[in-house]
C-alpha cells in the first residue's frame, strides 16, 4: 500500500479506529487459518444414466460416475421454466425466492439411445448420458449446451458452450461494460474500502444471474447458490461454486419475457412511495439538526424540489445503531416534523455492526439472546466497524430478524420515512485485506448451521428483509422504503441499490450506465449512484454532467464522503445553479411517468431504466450499446460523458424518435449525432408515445405520433397509473389506471382513453401537446375543439380525433 493511501485510509476511518481496525484484521487472519482445508479430492463427473424415474413436471436421472452416484432432477415450473438441481446435497434455502407455486406443465417424455427429451409447448430439455444437456426453444433451435458437470469434494462446476454471437448481462453490480463478455466476475458481495474505479471486482451486490442475448433467441440461467463462487464468459459460461448444490434455472424467451419470469421466481418490487422516486440529497458529515434544517432551508431559500434527506452515521450516539445522539440531535422528532411540512421525508443510516458495550442496550440483549454471529469455538466474533469493536447480528436465525425488525419501531416514532443499510456486506474494516470477518464464523442458517462462505452473500439481503418485515408490522398503512448497499437475488422485494463507493471521474460518469443497466438485467429496477461521485471532487461540469444523467435514473441522490467539499447545488453558483434547478424541474414534471412505471415494475418485475436492445432485441447492434439507455419504451437518454463536449453520436434503435425539445424527427436504425448544450442532456421520444408531464395542477400529454402507426393501423398505449402516492389500495376507490392508445383510421389520428377503477382523476385538467404533426382542431368526444401552437386544453374524454388543416 502507498504512503498516500495508507495515510487516505487513516484520515477516513479516524486515529481512535486504527488498534481496532488492527486487530480486526489479526482476527481474521487468525480464525480464517482454522478452516480445515479441504482434502484433495478426484474430480467427478457424470458418465452413465443408469435410472429415471417420472416427476409431476419432470424427471429425474440417476447417473454414476466409478463408485459415485450422482443424482439430477429436472423440473418444469413454467413451459419455459426449467429447474435443474445436481448432486445429493441439501437444496439451497429458499431467501431468493418468493412465494411460487408450479405449474403443472404438460410434458412430452421421448426416450432414445442418444438422448432423453423433455417437451413443453415452449421449451425442449435433452438430457445426454454423460450429463450434458441441451436447451432448444419451440423451433427446434439450439439455445445453449450444458457440458457434463464437475463435482470435486464440495465445490461444482458447470460449464456451458455460449454461441459466438452471444452478449452476456446481469450479475448483479459490477464495473465492466454492459455486454459482460469477455470477462471473469466473483460472487462475494465485498465492501471496496472507500473508492472504486472501473474494472473493480467483486462488489456489494453481486448475483449469479445472467441474462444471455445472441442471433438463436435469448434466455436467462439463475444459479440458486450463495456460496463464494465465480464466472468466466470466454467461448463458454463457466460457472464454479465452493460448495453447495448445483441447482440452476433455465428461461427461455424475449428479454422481456425471461425478466419477468425471473422475478415471478424471485419476487416483484413492491410499488414505492412516490416521494422515494424524487431527488433525495444527502452528505456524510452534516453532524447536527441545525446543519440539517439549514440545508434544507436552502433548498427552499434557492426554489429547488427536492423528497427526502439521508442523515449519515453521525447522528448515531457514539455510532451505535438505533440510538440518537441527544446533544446533537436533542429532538429528531421535531426536526422530521419540520421537514415533512415542507415535504422532505427523513431517511436514516443504518449499520449492522453493533458495539461492544455492557451497557448499551443492543448488546446485551443480543448477547443474552445469542444474536450475534460466532466463532467456531462459540463466542460472539467480534470485528470493527465504527464504534470499534462490534458484533454482528445473525440474520440467518429467524429470531434474530424478528429481534432486529423491533427496533424500526423507535425510528417509526421519530417521524423517520425511509432507512438506508450501509456496510451490510458485512464489512470489518480491516488495517489490511479484505474488509470482512473471517470465513470460520458461524451463521444459523435457519438451524441447518454453516459458516460464512455460505452466509456472506445473504447477509444484506436478508438484514433488509428484517427491516422491511418490521416496517410492514409497525406501520402497515405505509409502504415500507429501504436503500441498501449490498443484497442477493430477491433484493427487489425489499431494497433499492445504489453502487457505492464510487469515484468521481468521468469514467465512473459513464459506468453508472452499464452498472445500473445490468442490475435492473438482475431484477434490481430501482438502481443509482452517488451523483458526482462519492470520493474525491468533481468539477463543476462534471458534477452538472453526472446531475443531469441521475434525473433520469431510478434513483437520483446526491451523496459523497466527508472528506470532500460541499455540493449542495447553491454551492457551484450561477450558472450552473439554474441549470441544476431546471434539471430537478424536469424530474418532478416527469413524476407520472416514473411512477407509472413503477407500478408497471410491480406488476411485471422490468427495470425502470433499460438497455437500447430492449426496443428490438433482433439487432446486434444494439447489443453492446452502454453509452444510452432507455427510460421505460418512451425516453431515449444519450448523456454528456466527456469533458468538454457538446455534440455526441447515438445508435438509434428502429423507429421514429423525436427530440425532447424540438419537433425534429430521425428515423433508426440509425447512428445520428446530436447537438446539446452545457444547459442539456440529449433526449429521445419514441415514435408512437405519449408522455405524460405534470404541470403545477395539469397534466400535459405530449402526443409523439409515429410513421410506423400511419401506414400499418397499429396502436401504442401509455398506461397511466395514479393513487394516493403511499399506502395499500383496499378496493378500486383507492387508484386509478388511465390507458391511452394512438392509432390511425382514415389518415386521422385517433386519441383514445380506457379507464380501469376510479380514484379521482389527481389533475385539474388534460393539456395535449401534438408533436410532429399539424391538426387545425379536434374532435373531443364528437365536440370541436381548435388547437392553438398545436395544444389544447381538455377534461376527462374518452376519444379525441386530430382533424388536419385544410
Amino acid at each position: 500500500m502507498k504512503l498516500s493511501e495508507l495515510l487516505t485510509k487513516i484520515q477516513m476511518l479516524g486515529l481512535e479506529r486504527v488498534p481496532p481496525v488492527v486487530f480486526s484484521a489479526l482476527r481474521r487472519d487468525w480464525w480464517d487459518r482454522k478452516i480445515r482445508p479441504q482434502e484433495s479430492a478426484e474430480v467427478v463427473t457424470p458418465s452413465d444414466v443408469v435410472s429415471t424415474t417420472r416427476l409431476p413436471s419432470g424427471e429425474r436421472f440417476r447417473f454414476v460416475s466409478g463408485a459415485s452416484r450422482i443424482d439430477l432432477e429436472v423440473e418444469f415450473l413454467r413451459r419455459n421454466v426449467v429447474r435443474l438441481s445436481w448432486g445429493n446435497d441439501k437444496p439451497p434455502l429458499n431467501y431468493a425466492l418468493a412465494s411460487y407455486e408450479p405449474e403443472a406443465v404438460k410434458l412430452d417424455h421421448q426416450v432414445s439411445a442418444a438422448e432423453y427429451t423433455l417437451c413443453s409447448d415452449d421449451l425442449k430439455v435433452s438430457v445426454l448420458p454423460d450429463g450434458g444437456i441441451r436447451f432448444l426453444d419451440v423451433n427446434q433451435t439450439l439455445l445453449v449446451e450444458m457440458l457434463p458437470p464437475e463435482f470435486c469434494g464440495k465445490a461444482s462446476m458447470q460449464r456451458s458452450l455460449l454461441h459466438p454471437t452471444a452478449a452476456v448481462y446481469g450479475l448483479g453490480e459490477r464495473a465492466a461494460g454492459l455486454n459482460l463478455r469477455p470477462g471473469s466476475y466473483q460472487f462475494w458481495n465485498t465492501e471496496v474500502g472507500g473508492s472504486y474505479g472501473p474494472g473493480k471486482d467483486p462488489l456489494y451486490t453481486c448475483i449469479p444471474v445472467c441474462l444471455v442475448a445472441q442471433s438463436t433467441g435469448s434466455f436467462l440461467i439463475f444459479f440458486e447458490n450463495s456460496y463464494r463462487g465465480s464466472i468466466s464468459l470466454s467461448e463458454s459460461l463457466e460457472a464454479r461454486f465452493e460448495g453447495g448444490m448445483l441447482r440452476y434455472y433455465f428461461i427461455a424467451g424475449t428479454p422481456e419475457e425471461v425478466l419477468s419470469r425471473y422475478t415471478e421466481l424471485t419476487g416483484r418490487p413492491e410499488l414505492p412511495p412516490r416521494w422515494a422516486l424524487g431527488y433525495h440529497h444527502s452528505k456524510w458529515g452534516y453532524k447536527t439538526a441545525a446543519e440539517i434544517q439549514e440545508v434544507a432551508d436552502h433548498f427552499e431559500k434557492y426554489d429547488l424540489p427536492i423528497s427526502a434527506i439521508h442523515i449519515d452515521i453521525d447522528y448515531m450516539q457514539g455510532f451505535r445503531c438505533f440510538t440518537i445522539d441527544p446533544e446533537r440531535f436533542p429532538d429528531m422528532k421535531g426536526l422530521t416534523q419540520r421537514l415533512r411540512q415542507a415535504d422532505i421525508h427523513t431517511v436514516v443510516i443504518i449499520d449492522p455492526g453493533i458495539k461492544v458495550d455492557p451497557e448499551y442496550r443492543l448488546y446485551q440483549e443480543g448477547m443474552k439472546g445469542g444474536y450475534f454471529c460466532k466463532t467456531p469455538g462459540g463466542k460472539p466474533y467480534i470485528g470493527a466497524v465504527w464504534p470499534g469493536n462490534t458484533v454482528f447480528p445473525d440474520f440467518t436465525d429467524p429470531a434474530v430478524r424478528e429481534w432486529w425488525a423491533n427496533q424500526y419501531q423507535y425510528f417509526l416514532e421519530q417521524g423517520i420515512s425511509g432507512f438506508w443499510h450501509d456496510m451490510n456486506e458485512p464489512s470489518s474494516l480491516a488495517a489490511w485485506g479484505e474488509y470482512r470477518p473471517s470465513l470460520a464464523m458461524e451463521h444459523v442458517l435457519e438451524g441447518r448451521k454453516g459458516n460464512h462462505l455460505e452466509a456472506r452473500n445473504l447477509y444484506g439481503l436478508l438484514m433488509n428483509r428484517s427491516g422491511y418485515e418490521g416496517i410492514r408490522r409497525f406501520q402497515p398503512e405505509a409502504r415500507p422504503w429501504f436503500l441498501s448497499r449490498s443484497g442477493w437475488a430477491g433484493n427487489q422485494r425489499y431494497a433499492w441499490n445504489w453502487t457505492g463507493d464510487i469515484e468521481a471521474t468521468w469514467e465512473m460518469l459513464k459506468q453508472t450506465i452499464a452498472t445500473v443497466l445490468n442490475l435492473g438485467l438482475s431484477g434490481q429496477p430501482y438502481a443509482g449512484a452517488d451523483t458526482g461521485g462519492f470520493s474525491s471532487a468533481p468539477s463543476p461540469e462534471l458534477f452538472l454532467r453526472w446531475f443531469q444523467l441521475s434525473a433520469f435514473l431510478p434513483f437520483f441522490r446526491t451523496h459523497s464522503s466527508r472528506l470532500t467539499p460541499s455540493r449542495e447545488p447553491w454551492t457551484f453558483g450561477e450558472p450552473i445553479l439554474t441549470i441544476l434547478r431546471e434539471t430537478l424541474n424536469l424530474r418532478y414534471r416527469l413524476m407520472p411517468y416514473l411512477y407509472s412505471l413503477a407500478w408497471e415494475s410491480a406488476k411485471t418485475g422490468l427495470p425502470l431504466a433499460r438497455p437500447l436492445f430492449w426496443i428490438d432485441p433482433s439487432d446486434p447492434g444494439l447489443w453492446g450499446i452502454d453509452d444510452a439507455f432507455m427510460l421505460g419504451n418512451a425516453l431515449l437518454i444519450a448523456p454528456i460523458l466527456e469533458e468538454g463536449v457538446l455534440s455526441r453520436s447515438v445508435m438509434l434503435p428502429k423507429g421514429d424518435w423525436y427530440s425532447l425539445d424540438s419537433d425534429r424527427v430521425y428515423h433508426g436504425p440509425d447512428r445520428i449525432t446530436l447537438e446539446t448544450t452545457l444547459e442539456k442532456i440529449p433526449a429521445l421520444v419514441r415514435g408512437g408515445s405519449i408522455l405524460p408531464l405534470h404541470d403545477g395542477e395539469m397534466l400535459t400529454l405530449d402526443v409523439y405520433p409515429s410513421a410506423e402507426n400511419a401506414s400499418t393501423g397499429s396502436s401504442a398505449a401509455l398506461n397511466l397509473y395514479s393513487d394516493q402516492g403511499d399506502g395499500y389500495p383496499s378496493g378500486d376507490q383507492d387508484w386509478r389506471l388511465d390507458r391511452f392508445f394512438l392509432s390511425y383510421k382514415n389518415g386521422r389520428l385517433h386519441l383514445t382513453r380506457k379507464q380501469t377503477a376510479s380514484f379521482p382523476f389527481p389533475y385539474a385538467g388534460i393539456r395535449i401537446k401534438l408533436r410532429g404533426i399539424e391538426a387545425s382542431h379536434a374532435l373531443v368526444d364528437g365536440k370541436a375543439i381548435p388547437l392553438e401552437a398545436g395544444a389544447l386544453h381538455t377534461g376527462l374524454f374518452e376519444e379525441m380525433i386530430f382533424i388536419p388543416p385544410g
